[in-house]
């Protein structure tokens, strides 16, 4: 299993450098909250996340599981605690158990109602194309403006709305069920930067504050260093819609080449590109077309914006009947064929979603279904299984019968752009024994999140070792020409 151990160490970028988990599998914290497993379910910078069941629970038979969020030391968890408790009771909001500290009392932590899978790896693995259509961000966006009117109106304002931050409903009991609803209820989750703000008063001033937040997601005031209020916390919810409708960001490429150097410049440029954004709405989407719903959702808060009432309260009304108008805006026969699911719920069908009426484009077929109509070079690794051995939906002919890194190089518009973006991200900025080891690295971390059959497992093993003798000897053939030259 060596090579799938060098993977694994590329894959998990050097963990050496992360923390060991702060509380061991099996262990009891407040003797009460049991920990369920060796890793955490969740890791940020200053926190970890454990599934745990609680062992007061009133059936002793499937006992309740519950989220422990550990803090290594205590940067965040005052603010979020205190925000939590004041927030309880709204819609979108989690339960809070209990709350105290382990290693001796350094790492405080709080107890909350388990929440399921975020909205980021709901869209990237359950959902088609990775694009959601219209009937379901709109339904993604009802929900969300209940759920920050309702943080909003308790006077304050979240700072780091993003698909990641927005989760399904609960995680269930200890044996994993989940409620059957569980999958219509979202949750915002980590209050840690969520801040009091004072409703009304005179337009703000610029702040010497430091930026809170997502870079991505936040708005241009936001990124200007101005205090946020409701209206940023909206401005990232339209953002993130256009991300749900289109698959990306137009500004998305900028921050991911980015690096810690470039960081101040790539703000600029990405806050520029929202400005125009802002400007001509119909940018942010521009392969799937912006929906009238979300233009009209700009320019409500584009008016907003330029009230004297710098902090009132948003018209959440209005808001959100563009998304319930948009949520019902899907063809009738193509919603009865769908039975008004949404788009997880969607077990993959040909002809899902497209033709007259529906809401998703057939411009770009799905990494997968390049791959499956014969993608040579490497690329059966990325399709998830949506669309495999499918021809893609309302296209003429097949894709073009070759390598996906070809292919992203010479018709970055056959792919989607978060492929192609990574792809040429990849070619230009490593050489080729850093190519080689991430795509161990990968094949390695995809068998272990995605497979718990041992024979996959061995198999892949197999394979790495194999790679690995091969590049050992391409290497040894490289360095020969280089000396020879």
């Amino acid at each position: 299993r060596d090579a799938r151990a060098r993977g694994r160490r590329v894959f998990s970028n050097a963990p050496e450098n992360m923390p060991p988990p702060l509380v061991r599998d099996g262990e009891t914290i407040g003797n009460r909250f049991k920990i369920q497993g060796a890793k955490p379910i969740g890791v940020g910078q200053f926190a970890q996340v454990f599934r745990a069941i609680d062992l007061e629970s009133p059936s002793s038979s499937n006992p309740s599981a519950v989220a422990v969020k550990i803090e290594f030391e205590d940067k965040t968890h005052s603010r979020e605690l205190k925000a939590l408790n004041d927030l309880q009771g709204c819609v979108g909001v989690c339960d809070v158990v209990a709350s105290g500290a382990v290693s001796g009392g350094k790492s405080p932590y709080i107890v909350m109602s388990l929440v399921g899978e975020n909205l980021a790896s709901v869209r990237a693995s359950r959902v088609r194309d990775a694009t959601h259509t219209q009937s379901t961000t709109g339904w993604i966006g009802a929900q969300m403006l209940d759920i920050l009117r309702g943080i909003h109106e308790r006077g304050y304002v979240h700072r780091d709305v993003k698909p990641s931050n927005v989760t399904l409903g609960g995680g269930g009991g200890s044996n994993g069920n989940l409620d059957a609803a569980a999958d219509r209820q979202l949750f915002l989750i980590d209050m840690g930067v969520t801040k009091k703000f004072e409703i009304g008063g005179e337009k703000r001033a610029p702040a010497p504050e430091r930026f809170r937040g997502s870079t991505t997601y936040a708005s241009v005031d936001a990124l200007d260093g101005r205090d946020q209020t409701p209206r940023d916390d909206l401005f990232a919810l339209l953002y993130m819609l256009a991300e749900c409708h289109e698959g990306t960001l137009p500004w998305r490429s900028l921050k991911d080449a980015a690096t810690v150097a470039e960081d101040e410049c790539v703000k600029a440029a990405i806050k520029e590109s929202k400005s125009r954004c802002a400007a001509n709405p119909t940018l942010l989407c521009p392969s799937q077309g912006t929906p009238d719903a979300l233009c009209k959702f700009n320019e409500i808060l584009m008016r907003a914006r330029e009230a004297p009432n710098d902090a009132a309260l948003p018209d959440y009304d209005a808001l959100r009947a563009l998304m319930v108008g948009m949520a019902g805006s899907a063809d009738a026969a193509d919603r009865a064929r769908r039975k008004a699911k949404l788009d997880w719920e969607i077990k993959d069908e040909p002809g899902l979603g497209a033709g007259p009426g529906g809401d998703r484009s057939a411009s770009a077929p799905s990494y997968a279904a390049v791959a499956a109509a014969g993608g040579g070079g490497g690329g059966g690794g990325g399709g998830g299984g949506h669309g495999v051995g499918q021809q893609p939906v309302g296209q003429k002919r097949p894709p073009p019968r070759d390598s996906l890194v070809k292919l992203a190089r010479a018709n970055p518009a056959a792919l989607p752009p978060a492929v192609t973006s990574l792809t040429q991200q990849v070619l230009n900025t490593l050489d080729i024994e850093n190519v080689i080891a991430h795509c161990a690295g990968c094949l390695s971390g995809v068998v272990d999140v995605h497979s718990m059959d041992d024979v996959v497992g061995e198999v892949t093993d197999a394979f790495l070792n194999d790679f690995a003798d091969i590049i050992a000897e391409v290497k040894e053939r490289l360095a020969s020409k280089r000396a020879r030259r």
